[in-house]
């Protein structure tokens, strides 16, 4: 919080590689709403780059850093087209920025809730595999007490479904690693996968 309240870019980037948790309250405040009330809009942008949840009352319109209201802009796009079930626009933006876990919306949901609060439980289960996670204050039991028998099905089918082909890639990959090292490369290049 120091280096927060002293504008110090360098050293909040110094503290953010050691694992610190970004959305720690201190004094009943935390690291972003601090910088966002003085206007340090660098050292925003840094937080929500370490996966902090977005400043209370956040306004992108007010943003004077063009890299922060872009980067606001693309969240709120990303929650959008998780709901539009847009897989490849969706690919995209996870693909650019890849040390992201939560991808907050100015709401402070992740994009994994939005996902399953929008019952894209194909999605959920893309976003799953790609490592994104729920915020740590976000409670997953509301949404699942909010579905349907049919819908916590489907969800469970689509989850076994993408299990089980993991499963097997990995098997295929085990088996074609065997084959490393063996002197008979031919017999390898015969085999069908």
């Amino acid at each position: 919080m120091i280096a927060v309240e002293l504008n110090d870019l360098k050293a909040v980037k110094h503290l953010l590689r050691q694992d610190l948790d970004v959305n720690t309250l201190t004094n009943g405040t935390n690291a972003i709403n601090l910088a966002y009330e003085n206007n340090f809009e660098e050292i925003v942008l840094e937080l929500l780059n370490f996966n902090s949840i977005f400043p209370l009352n956040f306004n992108p319109t007010k943003c004077g850093n063009e890299k922060l209201r872009k980067f606001a802009e693309v969240t709120e796009q990303l929650h959008d087209l998780i709901k539009d079930a847009d897989l490849a626009k969706i690919t995209e933006i996870l693909e650019s920025n890849p040390n992201i876990r939560y991808f907050y919306n100015y709401n402070n949901e992740s994009a994994i809730t939005t996902a399953l609060s929008n019952k894209q439980f194909k999605i959920y289960e893309f976003l799953s595999s790609k490592n994104l996670l729920f915020g740590p204050f976000e409670n997953t039991d509301d949404i699942l007490d909010g579905m349907t028998r049919d819908e916590k099905r489907n969800l469970r089918s689509i989850h076994l479904r993408n299990t089980k082909e993991l499963s097997e890639k990995h098997v295929i990959s085990l088996m074609s690693n065997s084959f490393v090292g063996h002197d008979n490369l031919d017999e390898h290049k015969k085999f069908k996968y």
